[in-house]
Parts: C-alpha cells; sequence; structure tokens
C-alpha cells in the first residue's frame, strides 16, 4: 500500500471517527433531551391524575352531604332524652316562682309527624309545682302553614314571661321562631297566653 492510500485511509479513518463521534453527541443530547421530556410528561400526568382524583373526592363528599340532606328530611323530628331533661330543668329554673299564664302548646292538624314532636315538647314542660297542670294546655288541631316551632305570647302579662320560654328552648338547644303567629288559628287561644305551635318540618 503506498502511501497516498494510507493518507486517504488515514483521512477516512479521521471522518468516520468524527462523524461517530458527532452522532455520539447527539445521541446523548438527544437522550437528555428526551429523558427531560419524559419527566415533564409523568409530572403532568401526575397533577392530572391527582386533580381528577380531587374532583373525585369533592364529588364522593357532595354525593353524601346530599345523602344525608335527603335522610335528615326524611327523619321525623325528636326531642332527644337530653334536650327534654334540659327544657324540663330550665323551665323550672326560671320560673321558680311560678307561672300565672297558660302555656298553648299545638301541633298542625293532620300531620302526624308534627303531632309527635309537639307531643314530645309537651311531655318536656313540667307539670310539677311552682308549674301546675292546669297550666298547660295541648291540641293538636292547628291551622299552621309555617314550617318549625314558633314561640310567642298575646297580652302583656304574658310579653316577658315568653322570654322565659324561649330562653328554656335555647338552653335545650331546640330550635324555634320567636315570630308572631295568629293565635286564634289554634282552638285555644286564651286572651292572655303562651304559644308553642308546631308547624311542619
Amino acid at each position: 500500500m503506498t502511501a497516498d492510500e494510507l493518507q486517504r485511509w488515514a483521512s477516512i479513518l479521521r471522518w468516520i471517527g468524527l462523524t461517530v463521534t458527532t452522532i455520539g453527541v447527539l445521541i446523548t443530547f438527544g437522550s437528555h433531551y428526551v429523558a427531560d421530556k419524559m419527566i415533564v410528561v409523568q409530572q403532568a400526568d401526575k397533577i392530572k391524575a391527582q386533580e381528577r382524583l380531587q374532583r373525585t373526592e369533592a364529588e364522593l363528599e357532595a354525593t353524601k352531604l346530599k345523602t344525608a340532606e335527603i335522610e335528615a328530611s326524611q327523619k321525623p323530628r325528636a326531642v332527644t332524652h337530653e334536650q327534654a331533661a334540659a327544657l324540663r330543668a330550665a323551665m323550672l329554673r326560671l320560673f321558680s316562682g311560678g307561672l300565672n299564664v297558660p302555656i298553648i302548646v299545638s301541633s298542625k292538624m293532620l300531620d302526624p309527624e308534627c303531632e309527635i314532636y309537639a307531643r314530645q315538647i309537651a311531655a318536656a314542660i313540667p307539670t310539677t309545682p311552682p308549674i301546675s297542670t292546669e297550666s298547660q294546655n295541648f291540641t293538636t288541631l292547628g291551622i299552621f302553614p309555617f314550617q318549625g316551632i314558633r314561640i310567642f305570647s298575646d297580652g302583656e302579662q304574658a310579653s316577658e314571661l315568653v322570654q322565659r320560654v324561649r330562653q328554656a328552648f335555647q338552653d335545650a338547644k331546640i330550635p324555634f321562631s320567636p315570630e308572631h303567629f295568629a293565635a286564634n288559628s289554634c282552638p285555644i287561644h286564651p286572651d292572655v297566653g303562651i304559644f308553642i305551635f308546631v308547624g311542619y318540618k
């Protein structure tokens, strides 16, 4: 092999080496680029998966709350033992000097849920001294278009006493409204009295 041929082969090998080196550099940079892109894509997928999970959890929680609301709306109201004891104790404490006006407890007519709840409230109001049996009246014939319990009074003599009844209900954590309603919507409606009207749920 002549010197020219050897020189030519040396040049070829140098170009081949340079080409291989260039390819190696491109492969290295390319692999780093692909790896970086994979990390970005994986992070984006992870974020999307977390967002989907959060949405699913939020939807599940909303479904649970909605289910609980539906169950609560269908469950009849009731005075718990704790509420009854607290109401009884508060009434005896607040009326330690006696009660000289009638208390009328009435439920919405033809509403079994209202009647049961109203009877539980009436049963929790003590009929022992200083509150006499004659001071309490109960009827299921109320004509009430409103929701919940209303506690109000008619007659100046009862205006201060009704605040004590409301305080007793607050102590017992039994919700009510102080809004006045027509006393004659109940068949028992003395000119002076404290009225506890139980409307629909």
